[in-house]
């Protein structure tokens, strides 16, 4: 998400990622909520066959190494719990190193896709 985005903080204040510095973690954590809030509702997507698919998530590096990503994959993977769902997949690119590791601390392994977004260069799933 680029870095103009911006989100209401509630009382009328107007939150950005310009806001989130090191040591402004109250801005930090308004504008991340907010964020996830609207995340989880439109990127745990239903596929064919029992399928949901995460898609695009990604931090921008200001907010990453917070904990944000390993709580909303969670949140995330609950969901599809929830739903009934029976396997939980998605793509990345191999140079998102610290994101794969999270996916594999999950449990998500490679998988073969037929086809793949062009940003991405491979798939995970996690059989629930």
């Amino acid at each position: 998400m680029p870095k103009s985005v911006s989100r209401k903080a509630g009382m009328g204040q107007e939150l950005s990622f310009r806001d989130a510095r090191k040591g402004d973690e109250a801005s930090v954590q308004a504008l991340v909520a907010s964020v996830l809030n609207e995340y989880r509702l439109r990127r745990l997507v239903p596929r064919a066959g029992g399928d949901f698919e995460i898609r695009k998530m990604y931090f921008v590096p200001q907010v990453r190494g917070r904990g944000h990503g390993r709580r909303l994959l969670e949140d995330l993977i609950e969901g599809a719990r929830q739903r009934g769902c029976e396997r939980v997949v998605l793509e990345t690119a191999s140079v998102l190193k610290e994101a794969i590791a999270l996916y594999r601390s999950f449990g998500f392994k490679p998988f073969a896709r037929e086809h793949l977004a062009c940003r991405c260069d491979q798939a995970m799933a996690l059989e629930l």
